[in-house]
């Protein structure tokens, strides 16, 4: 069996050992300086298993202009000795940047928090740390270790702004469009994808989103932030930046005889909780194209999909249609709709996100998965040789209400 152990403060560790040697294995050369025999009951071979030790959330999105804040944590002590501790948090090049000491009686449990001092390079929005729980138990020392990613809003000096930024661990540039009430960030390389959906206020994304996996969304097939296809192509294309103004950010890709020239331009306005987007396709060639464009979204209001919690709404000619959210794989029927848009609201958090789009869109197609909900939009275009057409989505973020 194998066990990690991260030093304690006073740079020492205890292991129990008997007939099998025990080995020492480090990344960086190690000496001993001394050693001593430890006196007293030996840990039991399952001490390890019975202490649960857990962080309140895997991402933490912090203000612009906070330097310092807390990871909150659990610990479970099910053994029958008190569990003596310290947590050590580290960045990604293993500085601590802050600490505290656990004390969990037998057979109880704690809940606090940690301080830690946030380090963000220049330019960089995301960043990773790991929180290290070292801990004894019957003579024998024992480390887990949790990671957390924080994200940090972005300044809005001017009322809008767009940026070019980087998160830790993904090498593409990430393009940030913010104004003072939400924070939206692209990736252009890979499929011109929505990473993030930020209520500013609330400090949520309002997508599903694993900022383990960005570096490698491509090769993971129908999950995680908003994604494009155009005739089934384009969905891991890298598109082209073609303008990035204040408050815009304009992507491109296609312009074959097969995949028509699609322009995707994103917007939001000073002080609207709301972004929107403009589409147009252009057939280049001299032939009939038909085109389908496909936007795949998986939403969870609030930064989490609850049962019954969120609502799914849609205008009918019997009045709103609520489909409750469900954590239960599987498609949903859409009622036909008499207006256009849709709505989702979280009941218990008063939070609220209605899409409005334009003429012409097929029927929602709703699909729920553990823990958020997919409401994909699909507009066909018939475009007459080196013709053009458009077409528009737009997100809102508020409050809720019985009907939006």
């Amino acid at each position: 069996s194998t066990r990690r152990i991260v030093l304690d403060a006073d740079k020492k560790f205890s292991l129990p050992y008997g007939a099998s040697p025990v080995f020492i294995r480090s990344d960086a050369p190690i000496s001993l300086l001394a050693s001593e025999s430890s006196k007293g009951a030996l840990a039991p071979a399952s001490a390890e298993a019975q202490i649960t030790f857990a962080l309140a959330q895997q991402t933490l999105v912090v203000r612009e202009d906070v330097k310092k804040t807390k990871f909150g944590f659990s610990v479970i002590n099910g053994t029958d000795q008190p569990m003596n501790g310290s947590l050590a948090v580290r960045n990604t090049a293993g500085v601590v940047m802050g600490t505290r000491e656990v004390l969990v009686a037998a057979h109880a449990d704690f809940t606090g928090d940690v301080a830690c001092d946030l380090d963000f390079p220049a330019d960089t929005a995301l960043v990773g740390y790991k929180v290290f729980l070292n801990y004894k138990s019957g003579g024998a020392s024992f480390s887990e270790e949790r990671p957390i990613t924080v994200r940090r809003l972005s300044p809005v000096p001017t009322g809008v702004t767009t940026t070019k930024l980087k998160f830790q661990g993904e090498t593409n540039d990430v393009y940030v469009i913010a104004n003072d009430k939400i924070e939206l960030s692209f990736d252009p390389q890979q499929g011109g994808r929505v990473l993030e959906f930020l209520d500013r206020k609330t400090l949520t994304n309002q997508i599903r989103m694993d900022y383990d996996q960005i570096p490698r969304l491509t090769s993971i097939a129908h999950s995680y932030g908003i994604w494009f296809q155009v005739n089934k192509k384009l969905r891991d294309t890298a598109w082209t930046v073609v303008s990035a103004e204040a408050g815009k950010l304009v992507l491109q890709a296609g312009g074959t005889g097969e995949v028509p020239r699609t322009t995707l331009s994103w917007s939001v306005v000073q002080d609207a909780p709301r972004v929107r987007l403009d589409i147009a396709v252009k057939n280049v060639t001299p032939q009939q194209a038909e085109v389908n464009f496909q936007m795949h979204p998986e939403y969870h209001l609030g930064g989490r999909g609850e049962s019954g919690n969120d609502i799914l709404l849609f205008p009918t000619e019997k009045g709103v249609f609520r489909i409750p959210f469900w954590i239960d794989l599987g498609e949903r029927p859409a009622p036909t709709t008499t207006e256009n848009w849709w709505a989702v609201v979280d009941t218990a958090a008063d939070q609220k996100m209605r899409q409005d789009h334009s003429a012409g869109w097929a029927p929602a197609r709703i699909w729920f998965g553990g823990g958020f909900y997919n409401v994909e939009m699909i507009r066909l275009f018939s475009l007459p040789p080196n013709g053009e057409e458009s077409a528009w989505l737009s997100w809102t973020l508020g409050q809720s209400k019985p009907n939006p």
